[in-house]
């Protein structure tokens, strides 16, 4: 559960106070993390900065969910952008790779550029009736990442992500 975010400046001061997790735009994937696991976090239309301009600081309750996370099989994946609409795609399948059924999906992808550096993150979630080995398809989507650092994107990673209660 995220207790905390912090969106700091490069000299760690903090750009907006106000900015809450449980803020309906602030998306987390995968939803729960396992120690040292990484997630990607993204909070569209929260922050109006160039993203190499600030920094997110996430503090994490250490807590026993009472969801079951498990990772999906991603393949397929791709990336391409809509440059007359602003807009990012990561595209794939997910598969269901669980001994159970699945209702919902979860997909966030962080975007680098070409000396790796972090430009920004896409989303998508919704519900999935999947049954084992069943795959569905997705397009995780961004809108906000301006186009000087759209045009800088060379490489992305990608995780699916479902959770049982």
């Amino acid at each position: 559960m995220i207790q905390h975010i912090k969106y700091v400046n490069k000299t760690g001061k903090v750009i907006d106070p106000h900015i809450i997790p449980n803020d309906p735009d602030v998306h987390l994937a995968p939803y729960i993390l396992k120690p040292g696991e990484e997630g990607y976090i993204s909070a569209e239309g929260i922050i109006n900065k160039e993203p190499d301009t600030y920094d997110v600081k996430v503090k994490i309750n250490p807590i026993k969910p009472a969801s079951d996370v498990k990772s999906l099989k991603v393949k397929e994946d791709a990336m391409n952008q809509e440059k007359e609409n602003h807009i990012l795609h990561i595209t794939g399948t997910a598969t269901n790779n669980t001994k159970q059924s699945i209702e919902y999906i979860l997909v966030g992808a962080a975007v680098y550029g070409k000396h790796d550096e972090f430009i920004g993150t896409t989303f998508q979630s919704e519900e999935a009736q999947l049954t084992p080995g069943k795959s569905i398809s997705f397009d995780s989507t961004s809108s906000q990442i301006p186009d000087k650092e759209l045009a800088k994107v060379k490489t992305y990673k990608v995780v699916a992500s479902t959770y049982q209660e």
